[in-house]
């Protein structure tokens, strides 16, 4: 116990140690500093979540007592607690049938992530308009004198969607801590749970009706209710684009050259950033049409991909 302890401690200065590299202003720091959860990770998914609490904990007062209470505050909101609430969603089990543990889906753990974030924006915009503005008016004030006259006239735009880009990449950022420290533990065979599958990833069906909801409030308010439905449509679209490539996924399961075509796949991704919006209305489709289903259906329901 005394050890695991120890690795935990480890595990929490090292991931403040991470944070904080951030300040220096390094290239290297900066990647660095997106890192700060995959050690927290390391210590949860292999020792479980009161040690990972652990490790948070003390890289919480690691980076008070090197920069302050205000980045703590930040650390804590943005690493630590979010990481100890995804690995207490990701180890959850109930037993199945037969007795063996069935472990928490990858699209449950996904809603618990999202969940956290927006509950944290939503006390930031109720804390903001204690000033009498909303937070895109206050953030497009501090972008305008910085940038050219044509950019500025159109920052009140830019500005209603910084907090829902800003949320998304905080989500795929810590998806891809999760991802990782799964891989590492996985391979050295001290993972407490089986790393979940892409293809597996199904999201709850509330989370449509969220979703256009959101997208219907964003286009047609231009009020709070407009900022509030272009970050969850944001950051519930960033689901539905993994949704998305789980669909693509479980398509090319059980295909000849099926690296090649996901290497492919993933290739257009990155030179047509648009295609991720295709990818998004697929994991849509999939929801209402059951587009797995179908796949594994007429595939005669083959199994899993112990490679994926």
């Amino acid at each position: 116990m005394g050890k695991a302890v120890a690795i935990a401690v480890g595990g929490g200065l090292a991931s403040a140690a991470c944070f904080l590299s951030a300040v220096t202003g390094s290239a290297a720091a900066l990647v660095l500093a997106y890192l700060s959860a995959l050690p927290l990770f390391l210590v949860g998914l292999s020792m479980g979540t009161p040690l990972a609490a652990l490790g948070a904990a003390v890289g919480a007062v690691g980076v008070a007592l090197a920069a302050g209470l205000l980045a703590s505050l930040g650390y804590a909101a943005g690493t630590a607690v979010p990481v100890a609430v995804t690995i207490a969603r990701a180890l959850s089990s109930r037993p199945d049938e037969a007795g063996r543990p069935g472990w928490a889906p990858p699209g449950a753990v996904l809603i618990a992530l999202i969940g956290y974030g927006l509950a944290v924006y939503a006390v930031i915009v109720a804390l903001v308009l204690q000033s009498g503005q909303g937070l895109p008016e206050i953030l497009a004030e501090r972008l305008r004198p910085g940038l050219p006259v044509p950019m500025a006239d159109m920052v009140d735009l830019y500005a209603r969607f910084i907090p829902g880009t800003a949320l998304a990449s905080w989500v795929l950022m810590l998806l891809v801590n999760l991802t990782l420290a799964q891989a590492i533990l996985t391979r050295r065979g001290q993972a407490l749970r089986p790393a979940p599958r892409l293809a597996e990833l199904e999201l709850p069906d509330w989370a449509a009706g969220a979703f256009a909801l959101a997208l219907v409030a964003a286009v047609a308010s231009s009020s709070l209710l407009g900022d509030l439905g272009a970050t969850v449509a944001l950051v519930l679209g960033v689901a539905y684009f993994l949704a998305g490539l789980g669909v693509v996924h479980a398509a090319t399961r059980g295909r000849p050259r099926r690296g090649l075509m996901l290497v492919l796949f993933y290739g257009v991704l990155l030179l047509f950033g648009w295609a991720a919006f295709l990818v998004a209305g697929l994991g849509v489709i999939d929801q209402w049409a059951g587009l797995r289903r179908r796949l594994a259906a007429s595939s005669g329901g083959a199994g899993p991909d112990p490679k994926e």
